[in-house]
């Protein structure tokens, strides 16, 4: 489990496949020496066990599934990604519940500096709009974010200054593709109306 808060950067130093296995080491100084061999990291959102560590660089597994369903398969070396250490009894709760769990991937429609910040704008897929509202909470890229605005193919966040230069955001650009994990409430309230027999 996390909270959508991103606590450092860090960068692709390898991506390799063979034979059907997928390693990500990844160059992350800054949580390297807080996280053990079988922790979760959260990459871009995306809840992986480090299963090896050399000096400043973690190494992770990824399944077939879980490169096919996220944005990993447009990574490549020297990429920036976003990295969070899975929370702690006692932490606080600073952004949202977070699985780590990404719903599916969309894309960056638009990106626009409004005084010091930036409106980024997404498109509005089938498999999460039933998710997305106003002022709900979203998860993008592993970082907890406030949905600003809904119409009907697109959605909306503010990037705070804050944000922007502590994540990935300030590297991205219109195309882009990103991972969406849904508000955990908002699945299973909808899991649950779909199930709920209307009383006789």
């Amino acid at each position: 489990m996390f909270k959508g808060i991103v606590q450092a950067l860090g960068l692709v130093t390898e991506l390799t496949m063979m034979d059907k296995q997928i390693s990500l080491a990844v160059d992350a100084k800054a949580l390297a020496q807080n996280v053990e061999l079988g922790s979760s990291v959260a990459c871009n959102g995306v809840c992986l066990t480090v299963t090896s560590i050399t000096n400043t660089e973690l190494e992770f597994y990824i399944s077939q599934e879980t490169f096919s369903r996220t944005n990993f398969h447009a990574l490549k070396k020297g990429a920036k990604v976003n990295l969070e250490a899975s929370l702690r009894i006692g932490d606080t709760l600073d952004g949202h519940f977070v699985q780590g769990h990404v719903d599916e991937t969309t894309t960056i429609t638009a990106i626009e500096k409004v005084g010091e910040s930036h409106v980024f704008t997404f498109a509005l897929t089938e498999g999460i709009s039933s998710f997305i509202t106003y002022k709900g909470s979203i998860c993008i890229d592993g970082t907890s974010l406030t949905v600003n605005g809904v119409f009907e193919n697109e959605f909306s966040v503010n990037i705070i200054p804050y944000t922007w230069s502590h994540t990935i955001f300030h590297s991205n650009k219109v195309g882009d593709e990103v991972n969406v994990e849904s508000d955990l409430l908002a699945r299973y309230l909808k899991r649950l109306l779909e199930h709920t027999r209307p009383a006789v």
